[in-house]
């Protein structure tokens, strides 16, 4: 547990996003084995046999619209922890063409030429919940210095890092690979040598995150043409000037996509990304499964079984403040996996955490090395 003011338990939010039934499976006559609820948290769905059960989660998103995700999971509340201190985690978990990265980026337009300049987040467009909390930090920020409660503006830094085959790359730099994992006894986890760039507007930003979406490993298979083929995790550091003893941030996270081999047909370099996908993602299974279970909490839970726990150790049963999306497709062809998702995600509400507001790693950092110098002095 990092130093800081505890808040007391509370569990970590879960929203299920259900995305259309896509053309291919509208060709093959799929029917959809999943039905939203008139409360818009609890999803229906059919088993093999024909058995419907229902789980409840903090919302169920249906349809397309990507303004009514950042709307409903109530993100904007999240940038505003982070801005007073807090570590924030928002991911997307499911099988691989369930929408994850569509929700999380936005269409495939996002893959953008190296002489184009993104485009800025707008209430309406069809860009996902990384670039709208971008917009939406950034417009806080703003409206934090115009009322006075934020003097002096607030420094935000941006890191875009992948984990590919179990190798933790910079995507901000691509010729900087296999960076370590360090752990600090107050700061946890942090990968050594990351880029940070300073970002002074929106649009730094946004270039950022094209940059780092641009990078990322992404391939083909039967099941998804633009499948991503590592976890990636875009994140802002912020520094608010009126106290710069803390450190908040907000984590965005688009997890690969579980996969089956016999349904995806991959084969040779493809076939190795999907066994360290899927390998990295039952490690985080078993962390989920551990801490959802009041008879585990208090034991053993397996974070340093991958570099993906270890790497949202902070976000599961620690000091954060974390939102799930669990994407699914209606698909009755995909039933088992969209099952799977669902029962994953039903685990994960259960899990608690205790946020506190984070002290400034930067900061900490020097005022070690100063405490360092000062020791030597005295020797």
């Amino acid at each position: 547990m990092h130093a800081g003011v505890p808040d007391g338990n509370e569990n970590i939010r879960v929203h299920v996003r259900v995305r259309p039934l896509n053309e291919q499976e509208l060709a093959r006559g799929d029917q959809s084995c999943l039905h939203i609820a008139g409360d818009a948290r609890t999803v229906h769905f059919v088993g093999q046999r024909d058995e419907v059960r229902s789980l409840t989660f903090d919302s169920v998103i249906g349809g397309s619209s990507q303004p009514q995700v950042f709307e409903t999971t109530d993100a904007a509340q999240l940038l505003q922890d982070a801005l007073e201190g807090y570590s924030v985690t928002i991911f997307a978990y499911g099988q691989t063409g369930s929408g994850k990265t569509y929700t999380m980026t936005g269409p495939d337009s996002l893959a953008l030429s190296v002489d184009e300049r993104p485009p800025l987040p707008t209430d309406e467009s069809p860009l996902g919940l990384i670039p709208r909390g971008v917009g939406a930090l950034f417009d806080l920020i703003a409206q934090e210095e115009a009322s006075g409660r934020l003097t002096g503006g607030c420094s935000v830094r941006a890191s875009y890092l992948e984990l590919y085959n179990e190798s933790l790359n910079d995507l901000l730099n691509p010729e900087s690979t296999n960076l370590q994992l360090r752990s600090h006894v107050k700061t946890g986890a942090f990968v050594e040598n990351l880029l940070q760039v300073e970002c002074e507007s929106v649009a730094d930003a946004m270039m950022v995150f094209a940059e780092g979406t641009r990078n990322r490993k992404v391939g083909s298979h039967a099941l998804n043409k633009d499948s991503s083929r590592s976890h990636s995790l875009m994140t802002l550091h912020l520094t608010r000037r009126d106290a710069p003893h803390q450190g908040g941030r907000v984590c965005f996270v688009d997890l690969a996509g579980s996969e089956r081999l016999l349904e995806s047909h991959s084969k040779g370099e493809a076939a190795k990304e999907t066994g360290h996908i899927n390998k990295s993602l039952f490690a985080l299974g078993n962390v989920i499964s551990a801490l959802a279970d009041s008879r585990k909490r208090g034991g053993h839970i397996p974070y340093r079984d991958s570099k993906l726990t270890r790497l949202l150790q902070d976000s599961l049963g620690g000091d954060g403040r974390t939102l799930m999306l669990a994407c699914c497709s209606p698909s009755s062809h995909h039933r088992e996996e969209t099952i799977n998702t669902l029962a994953f995600a039903s685990r994960a509400k259960n899990i608690q955490n205790r946020p506190v507001v984070r002290e400034n790693q930067q900061l900490q950092a020097k005022l070690e090395r100063l405490e360092h110098i000062f020791e030597s002095d005295e020797r």
